[in-house]
């Protein structure tokens, strides 16, 4: 069990790794504000296939990067790649979208998914939520 002394110092810690991971995030807010100018978002949707399910259509709502290859959110059991931005079917519907975790959502993901934000990445959640 840990001594009073111990337990302060680990509370004192936690609470400077959540003031640098604000800090982090404020500056990750400010370099995509200046460096993702030239992203038109109103036509940002992509295509992502998987071996089984066919096409799961997604819409980025924030400016950002998004990965090549999921896993298909259909099945849950295979990779779904990118179309690199190419509607192949206009007539599916956005189902899914990428977006920036707010700073709040931010603090409560695990260290890679806060890595993969804090370098220009972007979330993924259904439409419906």
């Amino acid at each position: 069990m840990l001594s009073k002394k111990e337990r302060n110092m680990k509370k004192k810690k936690k609470k400077s790794e959540k003031k640098d991971l604000k800090t982090q995030y404020q500056g990750l807010i400010e370099r995509i504000q200046n460096n993702y100018t030239e992203v038109n978002l109103e036509n940002r949707t992509n295509c992502y296939i998987c071996p089984t399910c066919g096409i799961t259509k997604t819409k980025d709502i924030d400016k950002g990067v998004t990965p090549m290859v999921i896993m298909c959110p259909k099945c849950n059991k295979n990779f779904a790649k990118s179309t690199f931005y190419i509607d192949i079917d206009s007539s599916i519907p956005v189902t899914h979208e990428w977006y920036r975790p707010s700073l709040d959502e931010f603090l409560k993901l695990d260290r890679d998914m806060q890595e993969h934000v804090l370098k220009g990445g972007l979330d993924y959640r259904s439409r419906s939520e």
